[in-house]
């Protein structure tokens, strides 16, 4: 799914038997007289074979509004969901020697989300390196209970001693009588010299009427190796 802390994804893949765990700390939205918690937000990626990666993420909210309860059932509420992504084009993120942009395809399934039981998505990325800067660009279509397009575009600017500041604009696209959604980003993130460890902290301001109208991210990103894939 995303990568840390965006909503889009990039274009790369995990290598084989590596996983890397995106742990969304603390999210915060805030709307009118509406507070959300997502605590946790986890996405799991694991590199299966070469050019494929799988994926598992969920999320629990826990939103108060007015005098509701916080752990009413109506605003408290979990989803989880899958994915498969496969690297189409290596580029850039599998080997820095490379010029051409890194393109990826993602297709993935939800359950139980605020607004149905059960969506599906796919979506393309792409990445490629502008200088210091990183770029993805994403294109897809995600259906729940109506059909949406999806897009969005981030910039990374990496600095010395691992620090990224990050810009980020995406949305959706609604077809039928809900607003569509469109926000801007704007944060950093700290990658640990020496460790595989990274911190991103993040705010997200809503720039229609469908999205919240700010969100404050802080999460980190950890990789592990489970195990070794020989040198061809």
């Amino acid at each position: 799914m995303a990568l840390r802390p965006f909503e889009s994804v990039d274009g790369g893949v995990m290598e084989p038997g590596k996983t890397r765990i995106e742990w969304g700390i603390l999210e915060t939205q805030l709307q009118q007289d509406l507070i959300a918690l997502a605590m946790p937000r986890v996405v799991v990626r694991l590199g299966l074979f070469d050019r494929v990666e799988i994926g598992l993420h969920g999320v629990y909210r826990l939103s108060v509004a007015g005098e509701k309860l916080p752990w009413d059932g109506t605003y408290s509420a979990g989803n989880f969901g899958i994915y498969a992504k496969w690297a189409i084009v290596p580029g850039a993120l599998q080997n820095a020697e490379w010029f051409r942009p890194s393109v990826a395809v993602q297709a993935g399934a939800d359950f139980f989300s605020p607004d149905a039981r059960f969506g599906a998505s796919t979506r393309i990325a792409g990445s490629m390196w502008i200088g210091p800067v990183l770029a993805h660009l994403n294109l897809g279509f995600h259906y729940e209970d109506r059909p949406r397009v999806i897009a969005g575009a981030v910039l990374e600017v990496h600095l010395r001693y691992g620090l990224s500041p990050v810009v980020e604009a995406s949305g959706e696209v609604n077809y039928g009588p809900h607003p569509s959604v469109a926000s801007i980003l704007f944060g950093l993130v700290e990658k640990v010299p020496h460790v595989p460890l990274s911190f991103d902290l993040a705010a997200r301001h809503g720039l229609s009427a469908g999205a919240p109208e700010w969100t404050f991210l802080f999460g980190m990103t950890m990789d592990y190796s489970l195990w070794h894939v020989a040198a061809r």
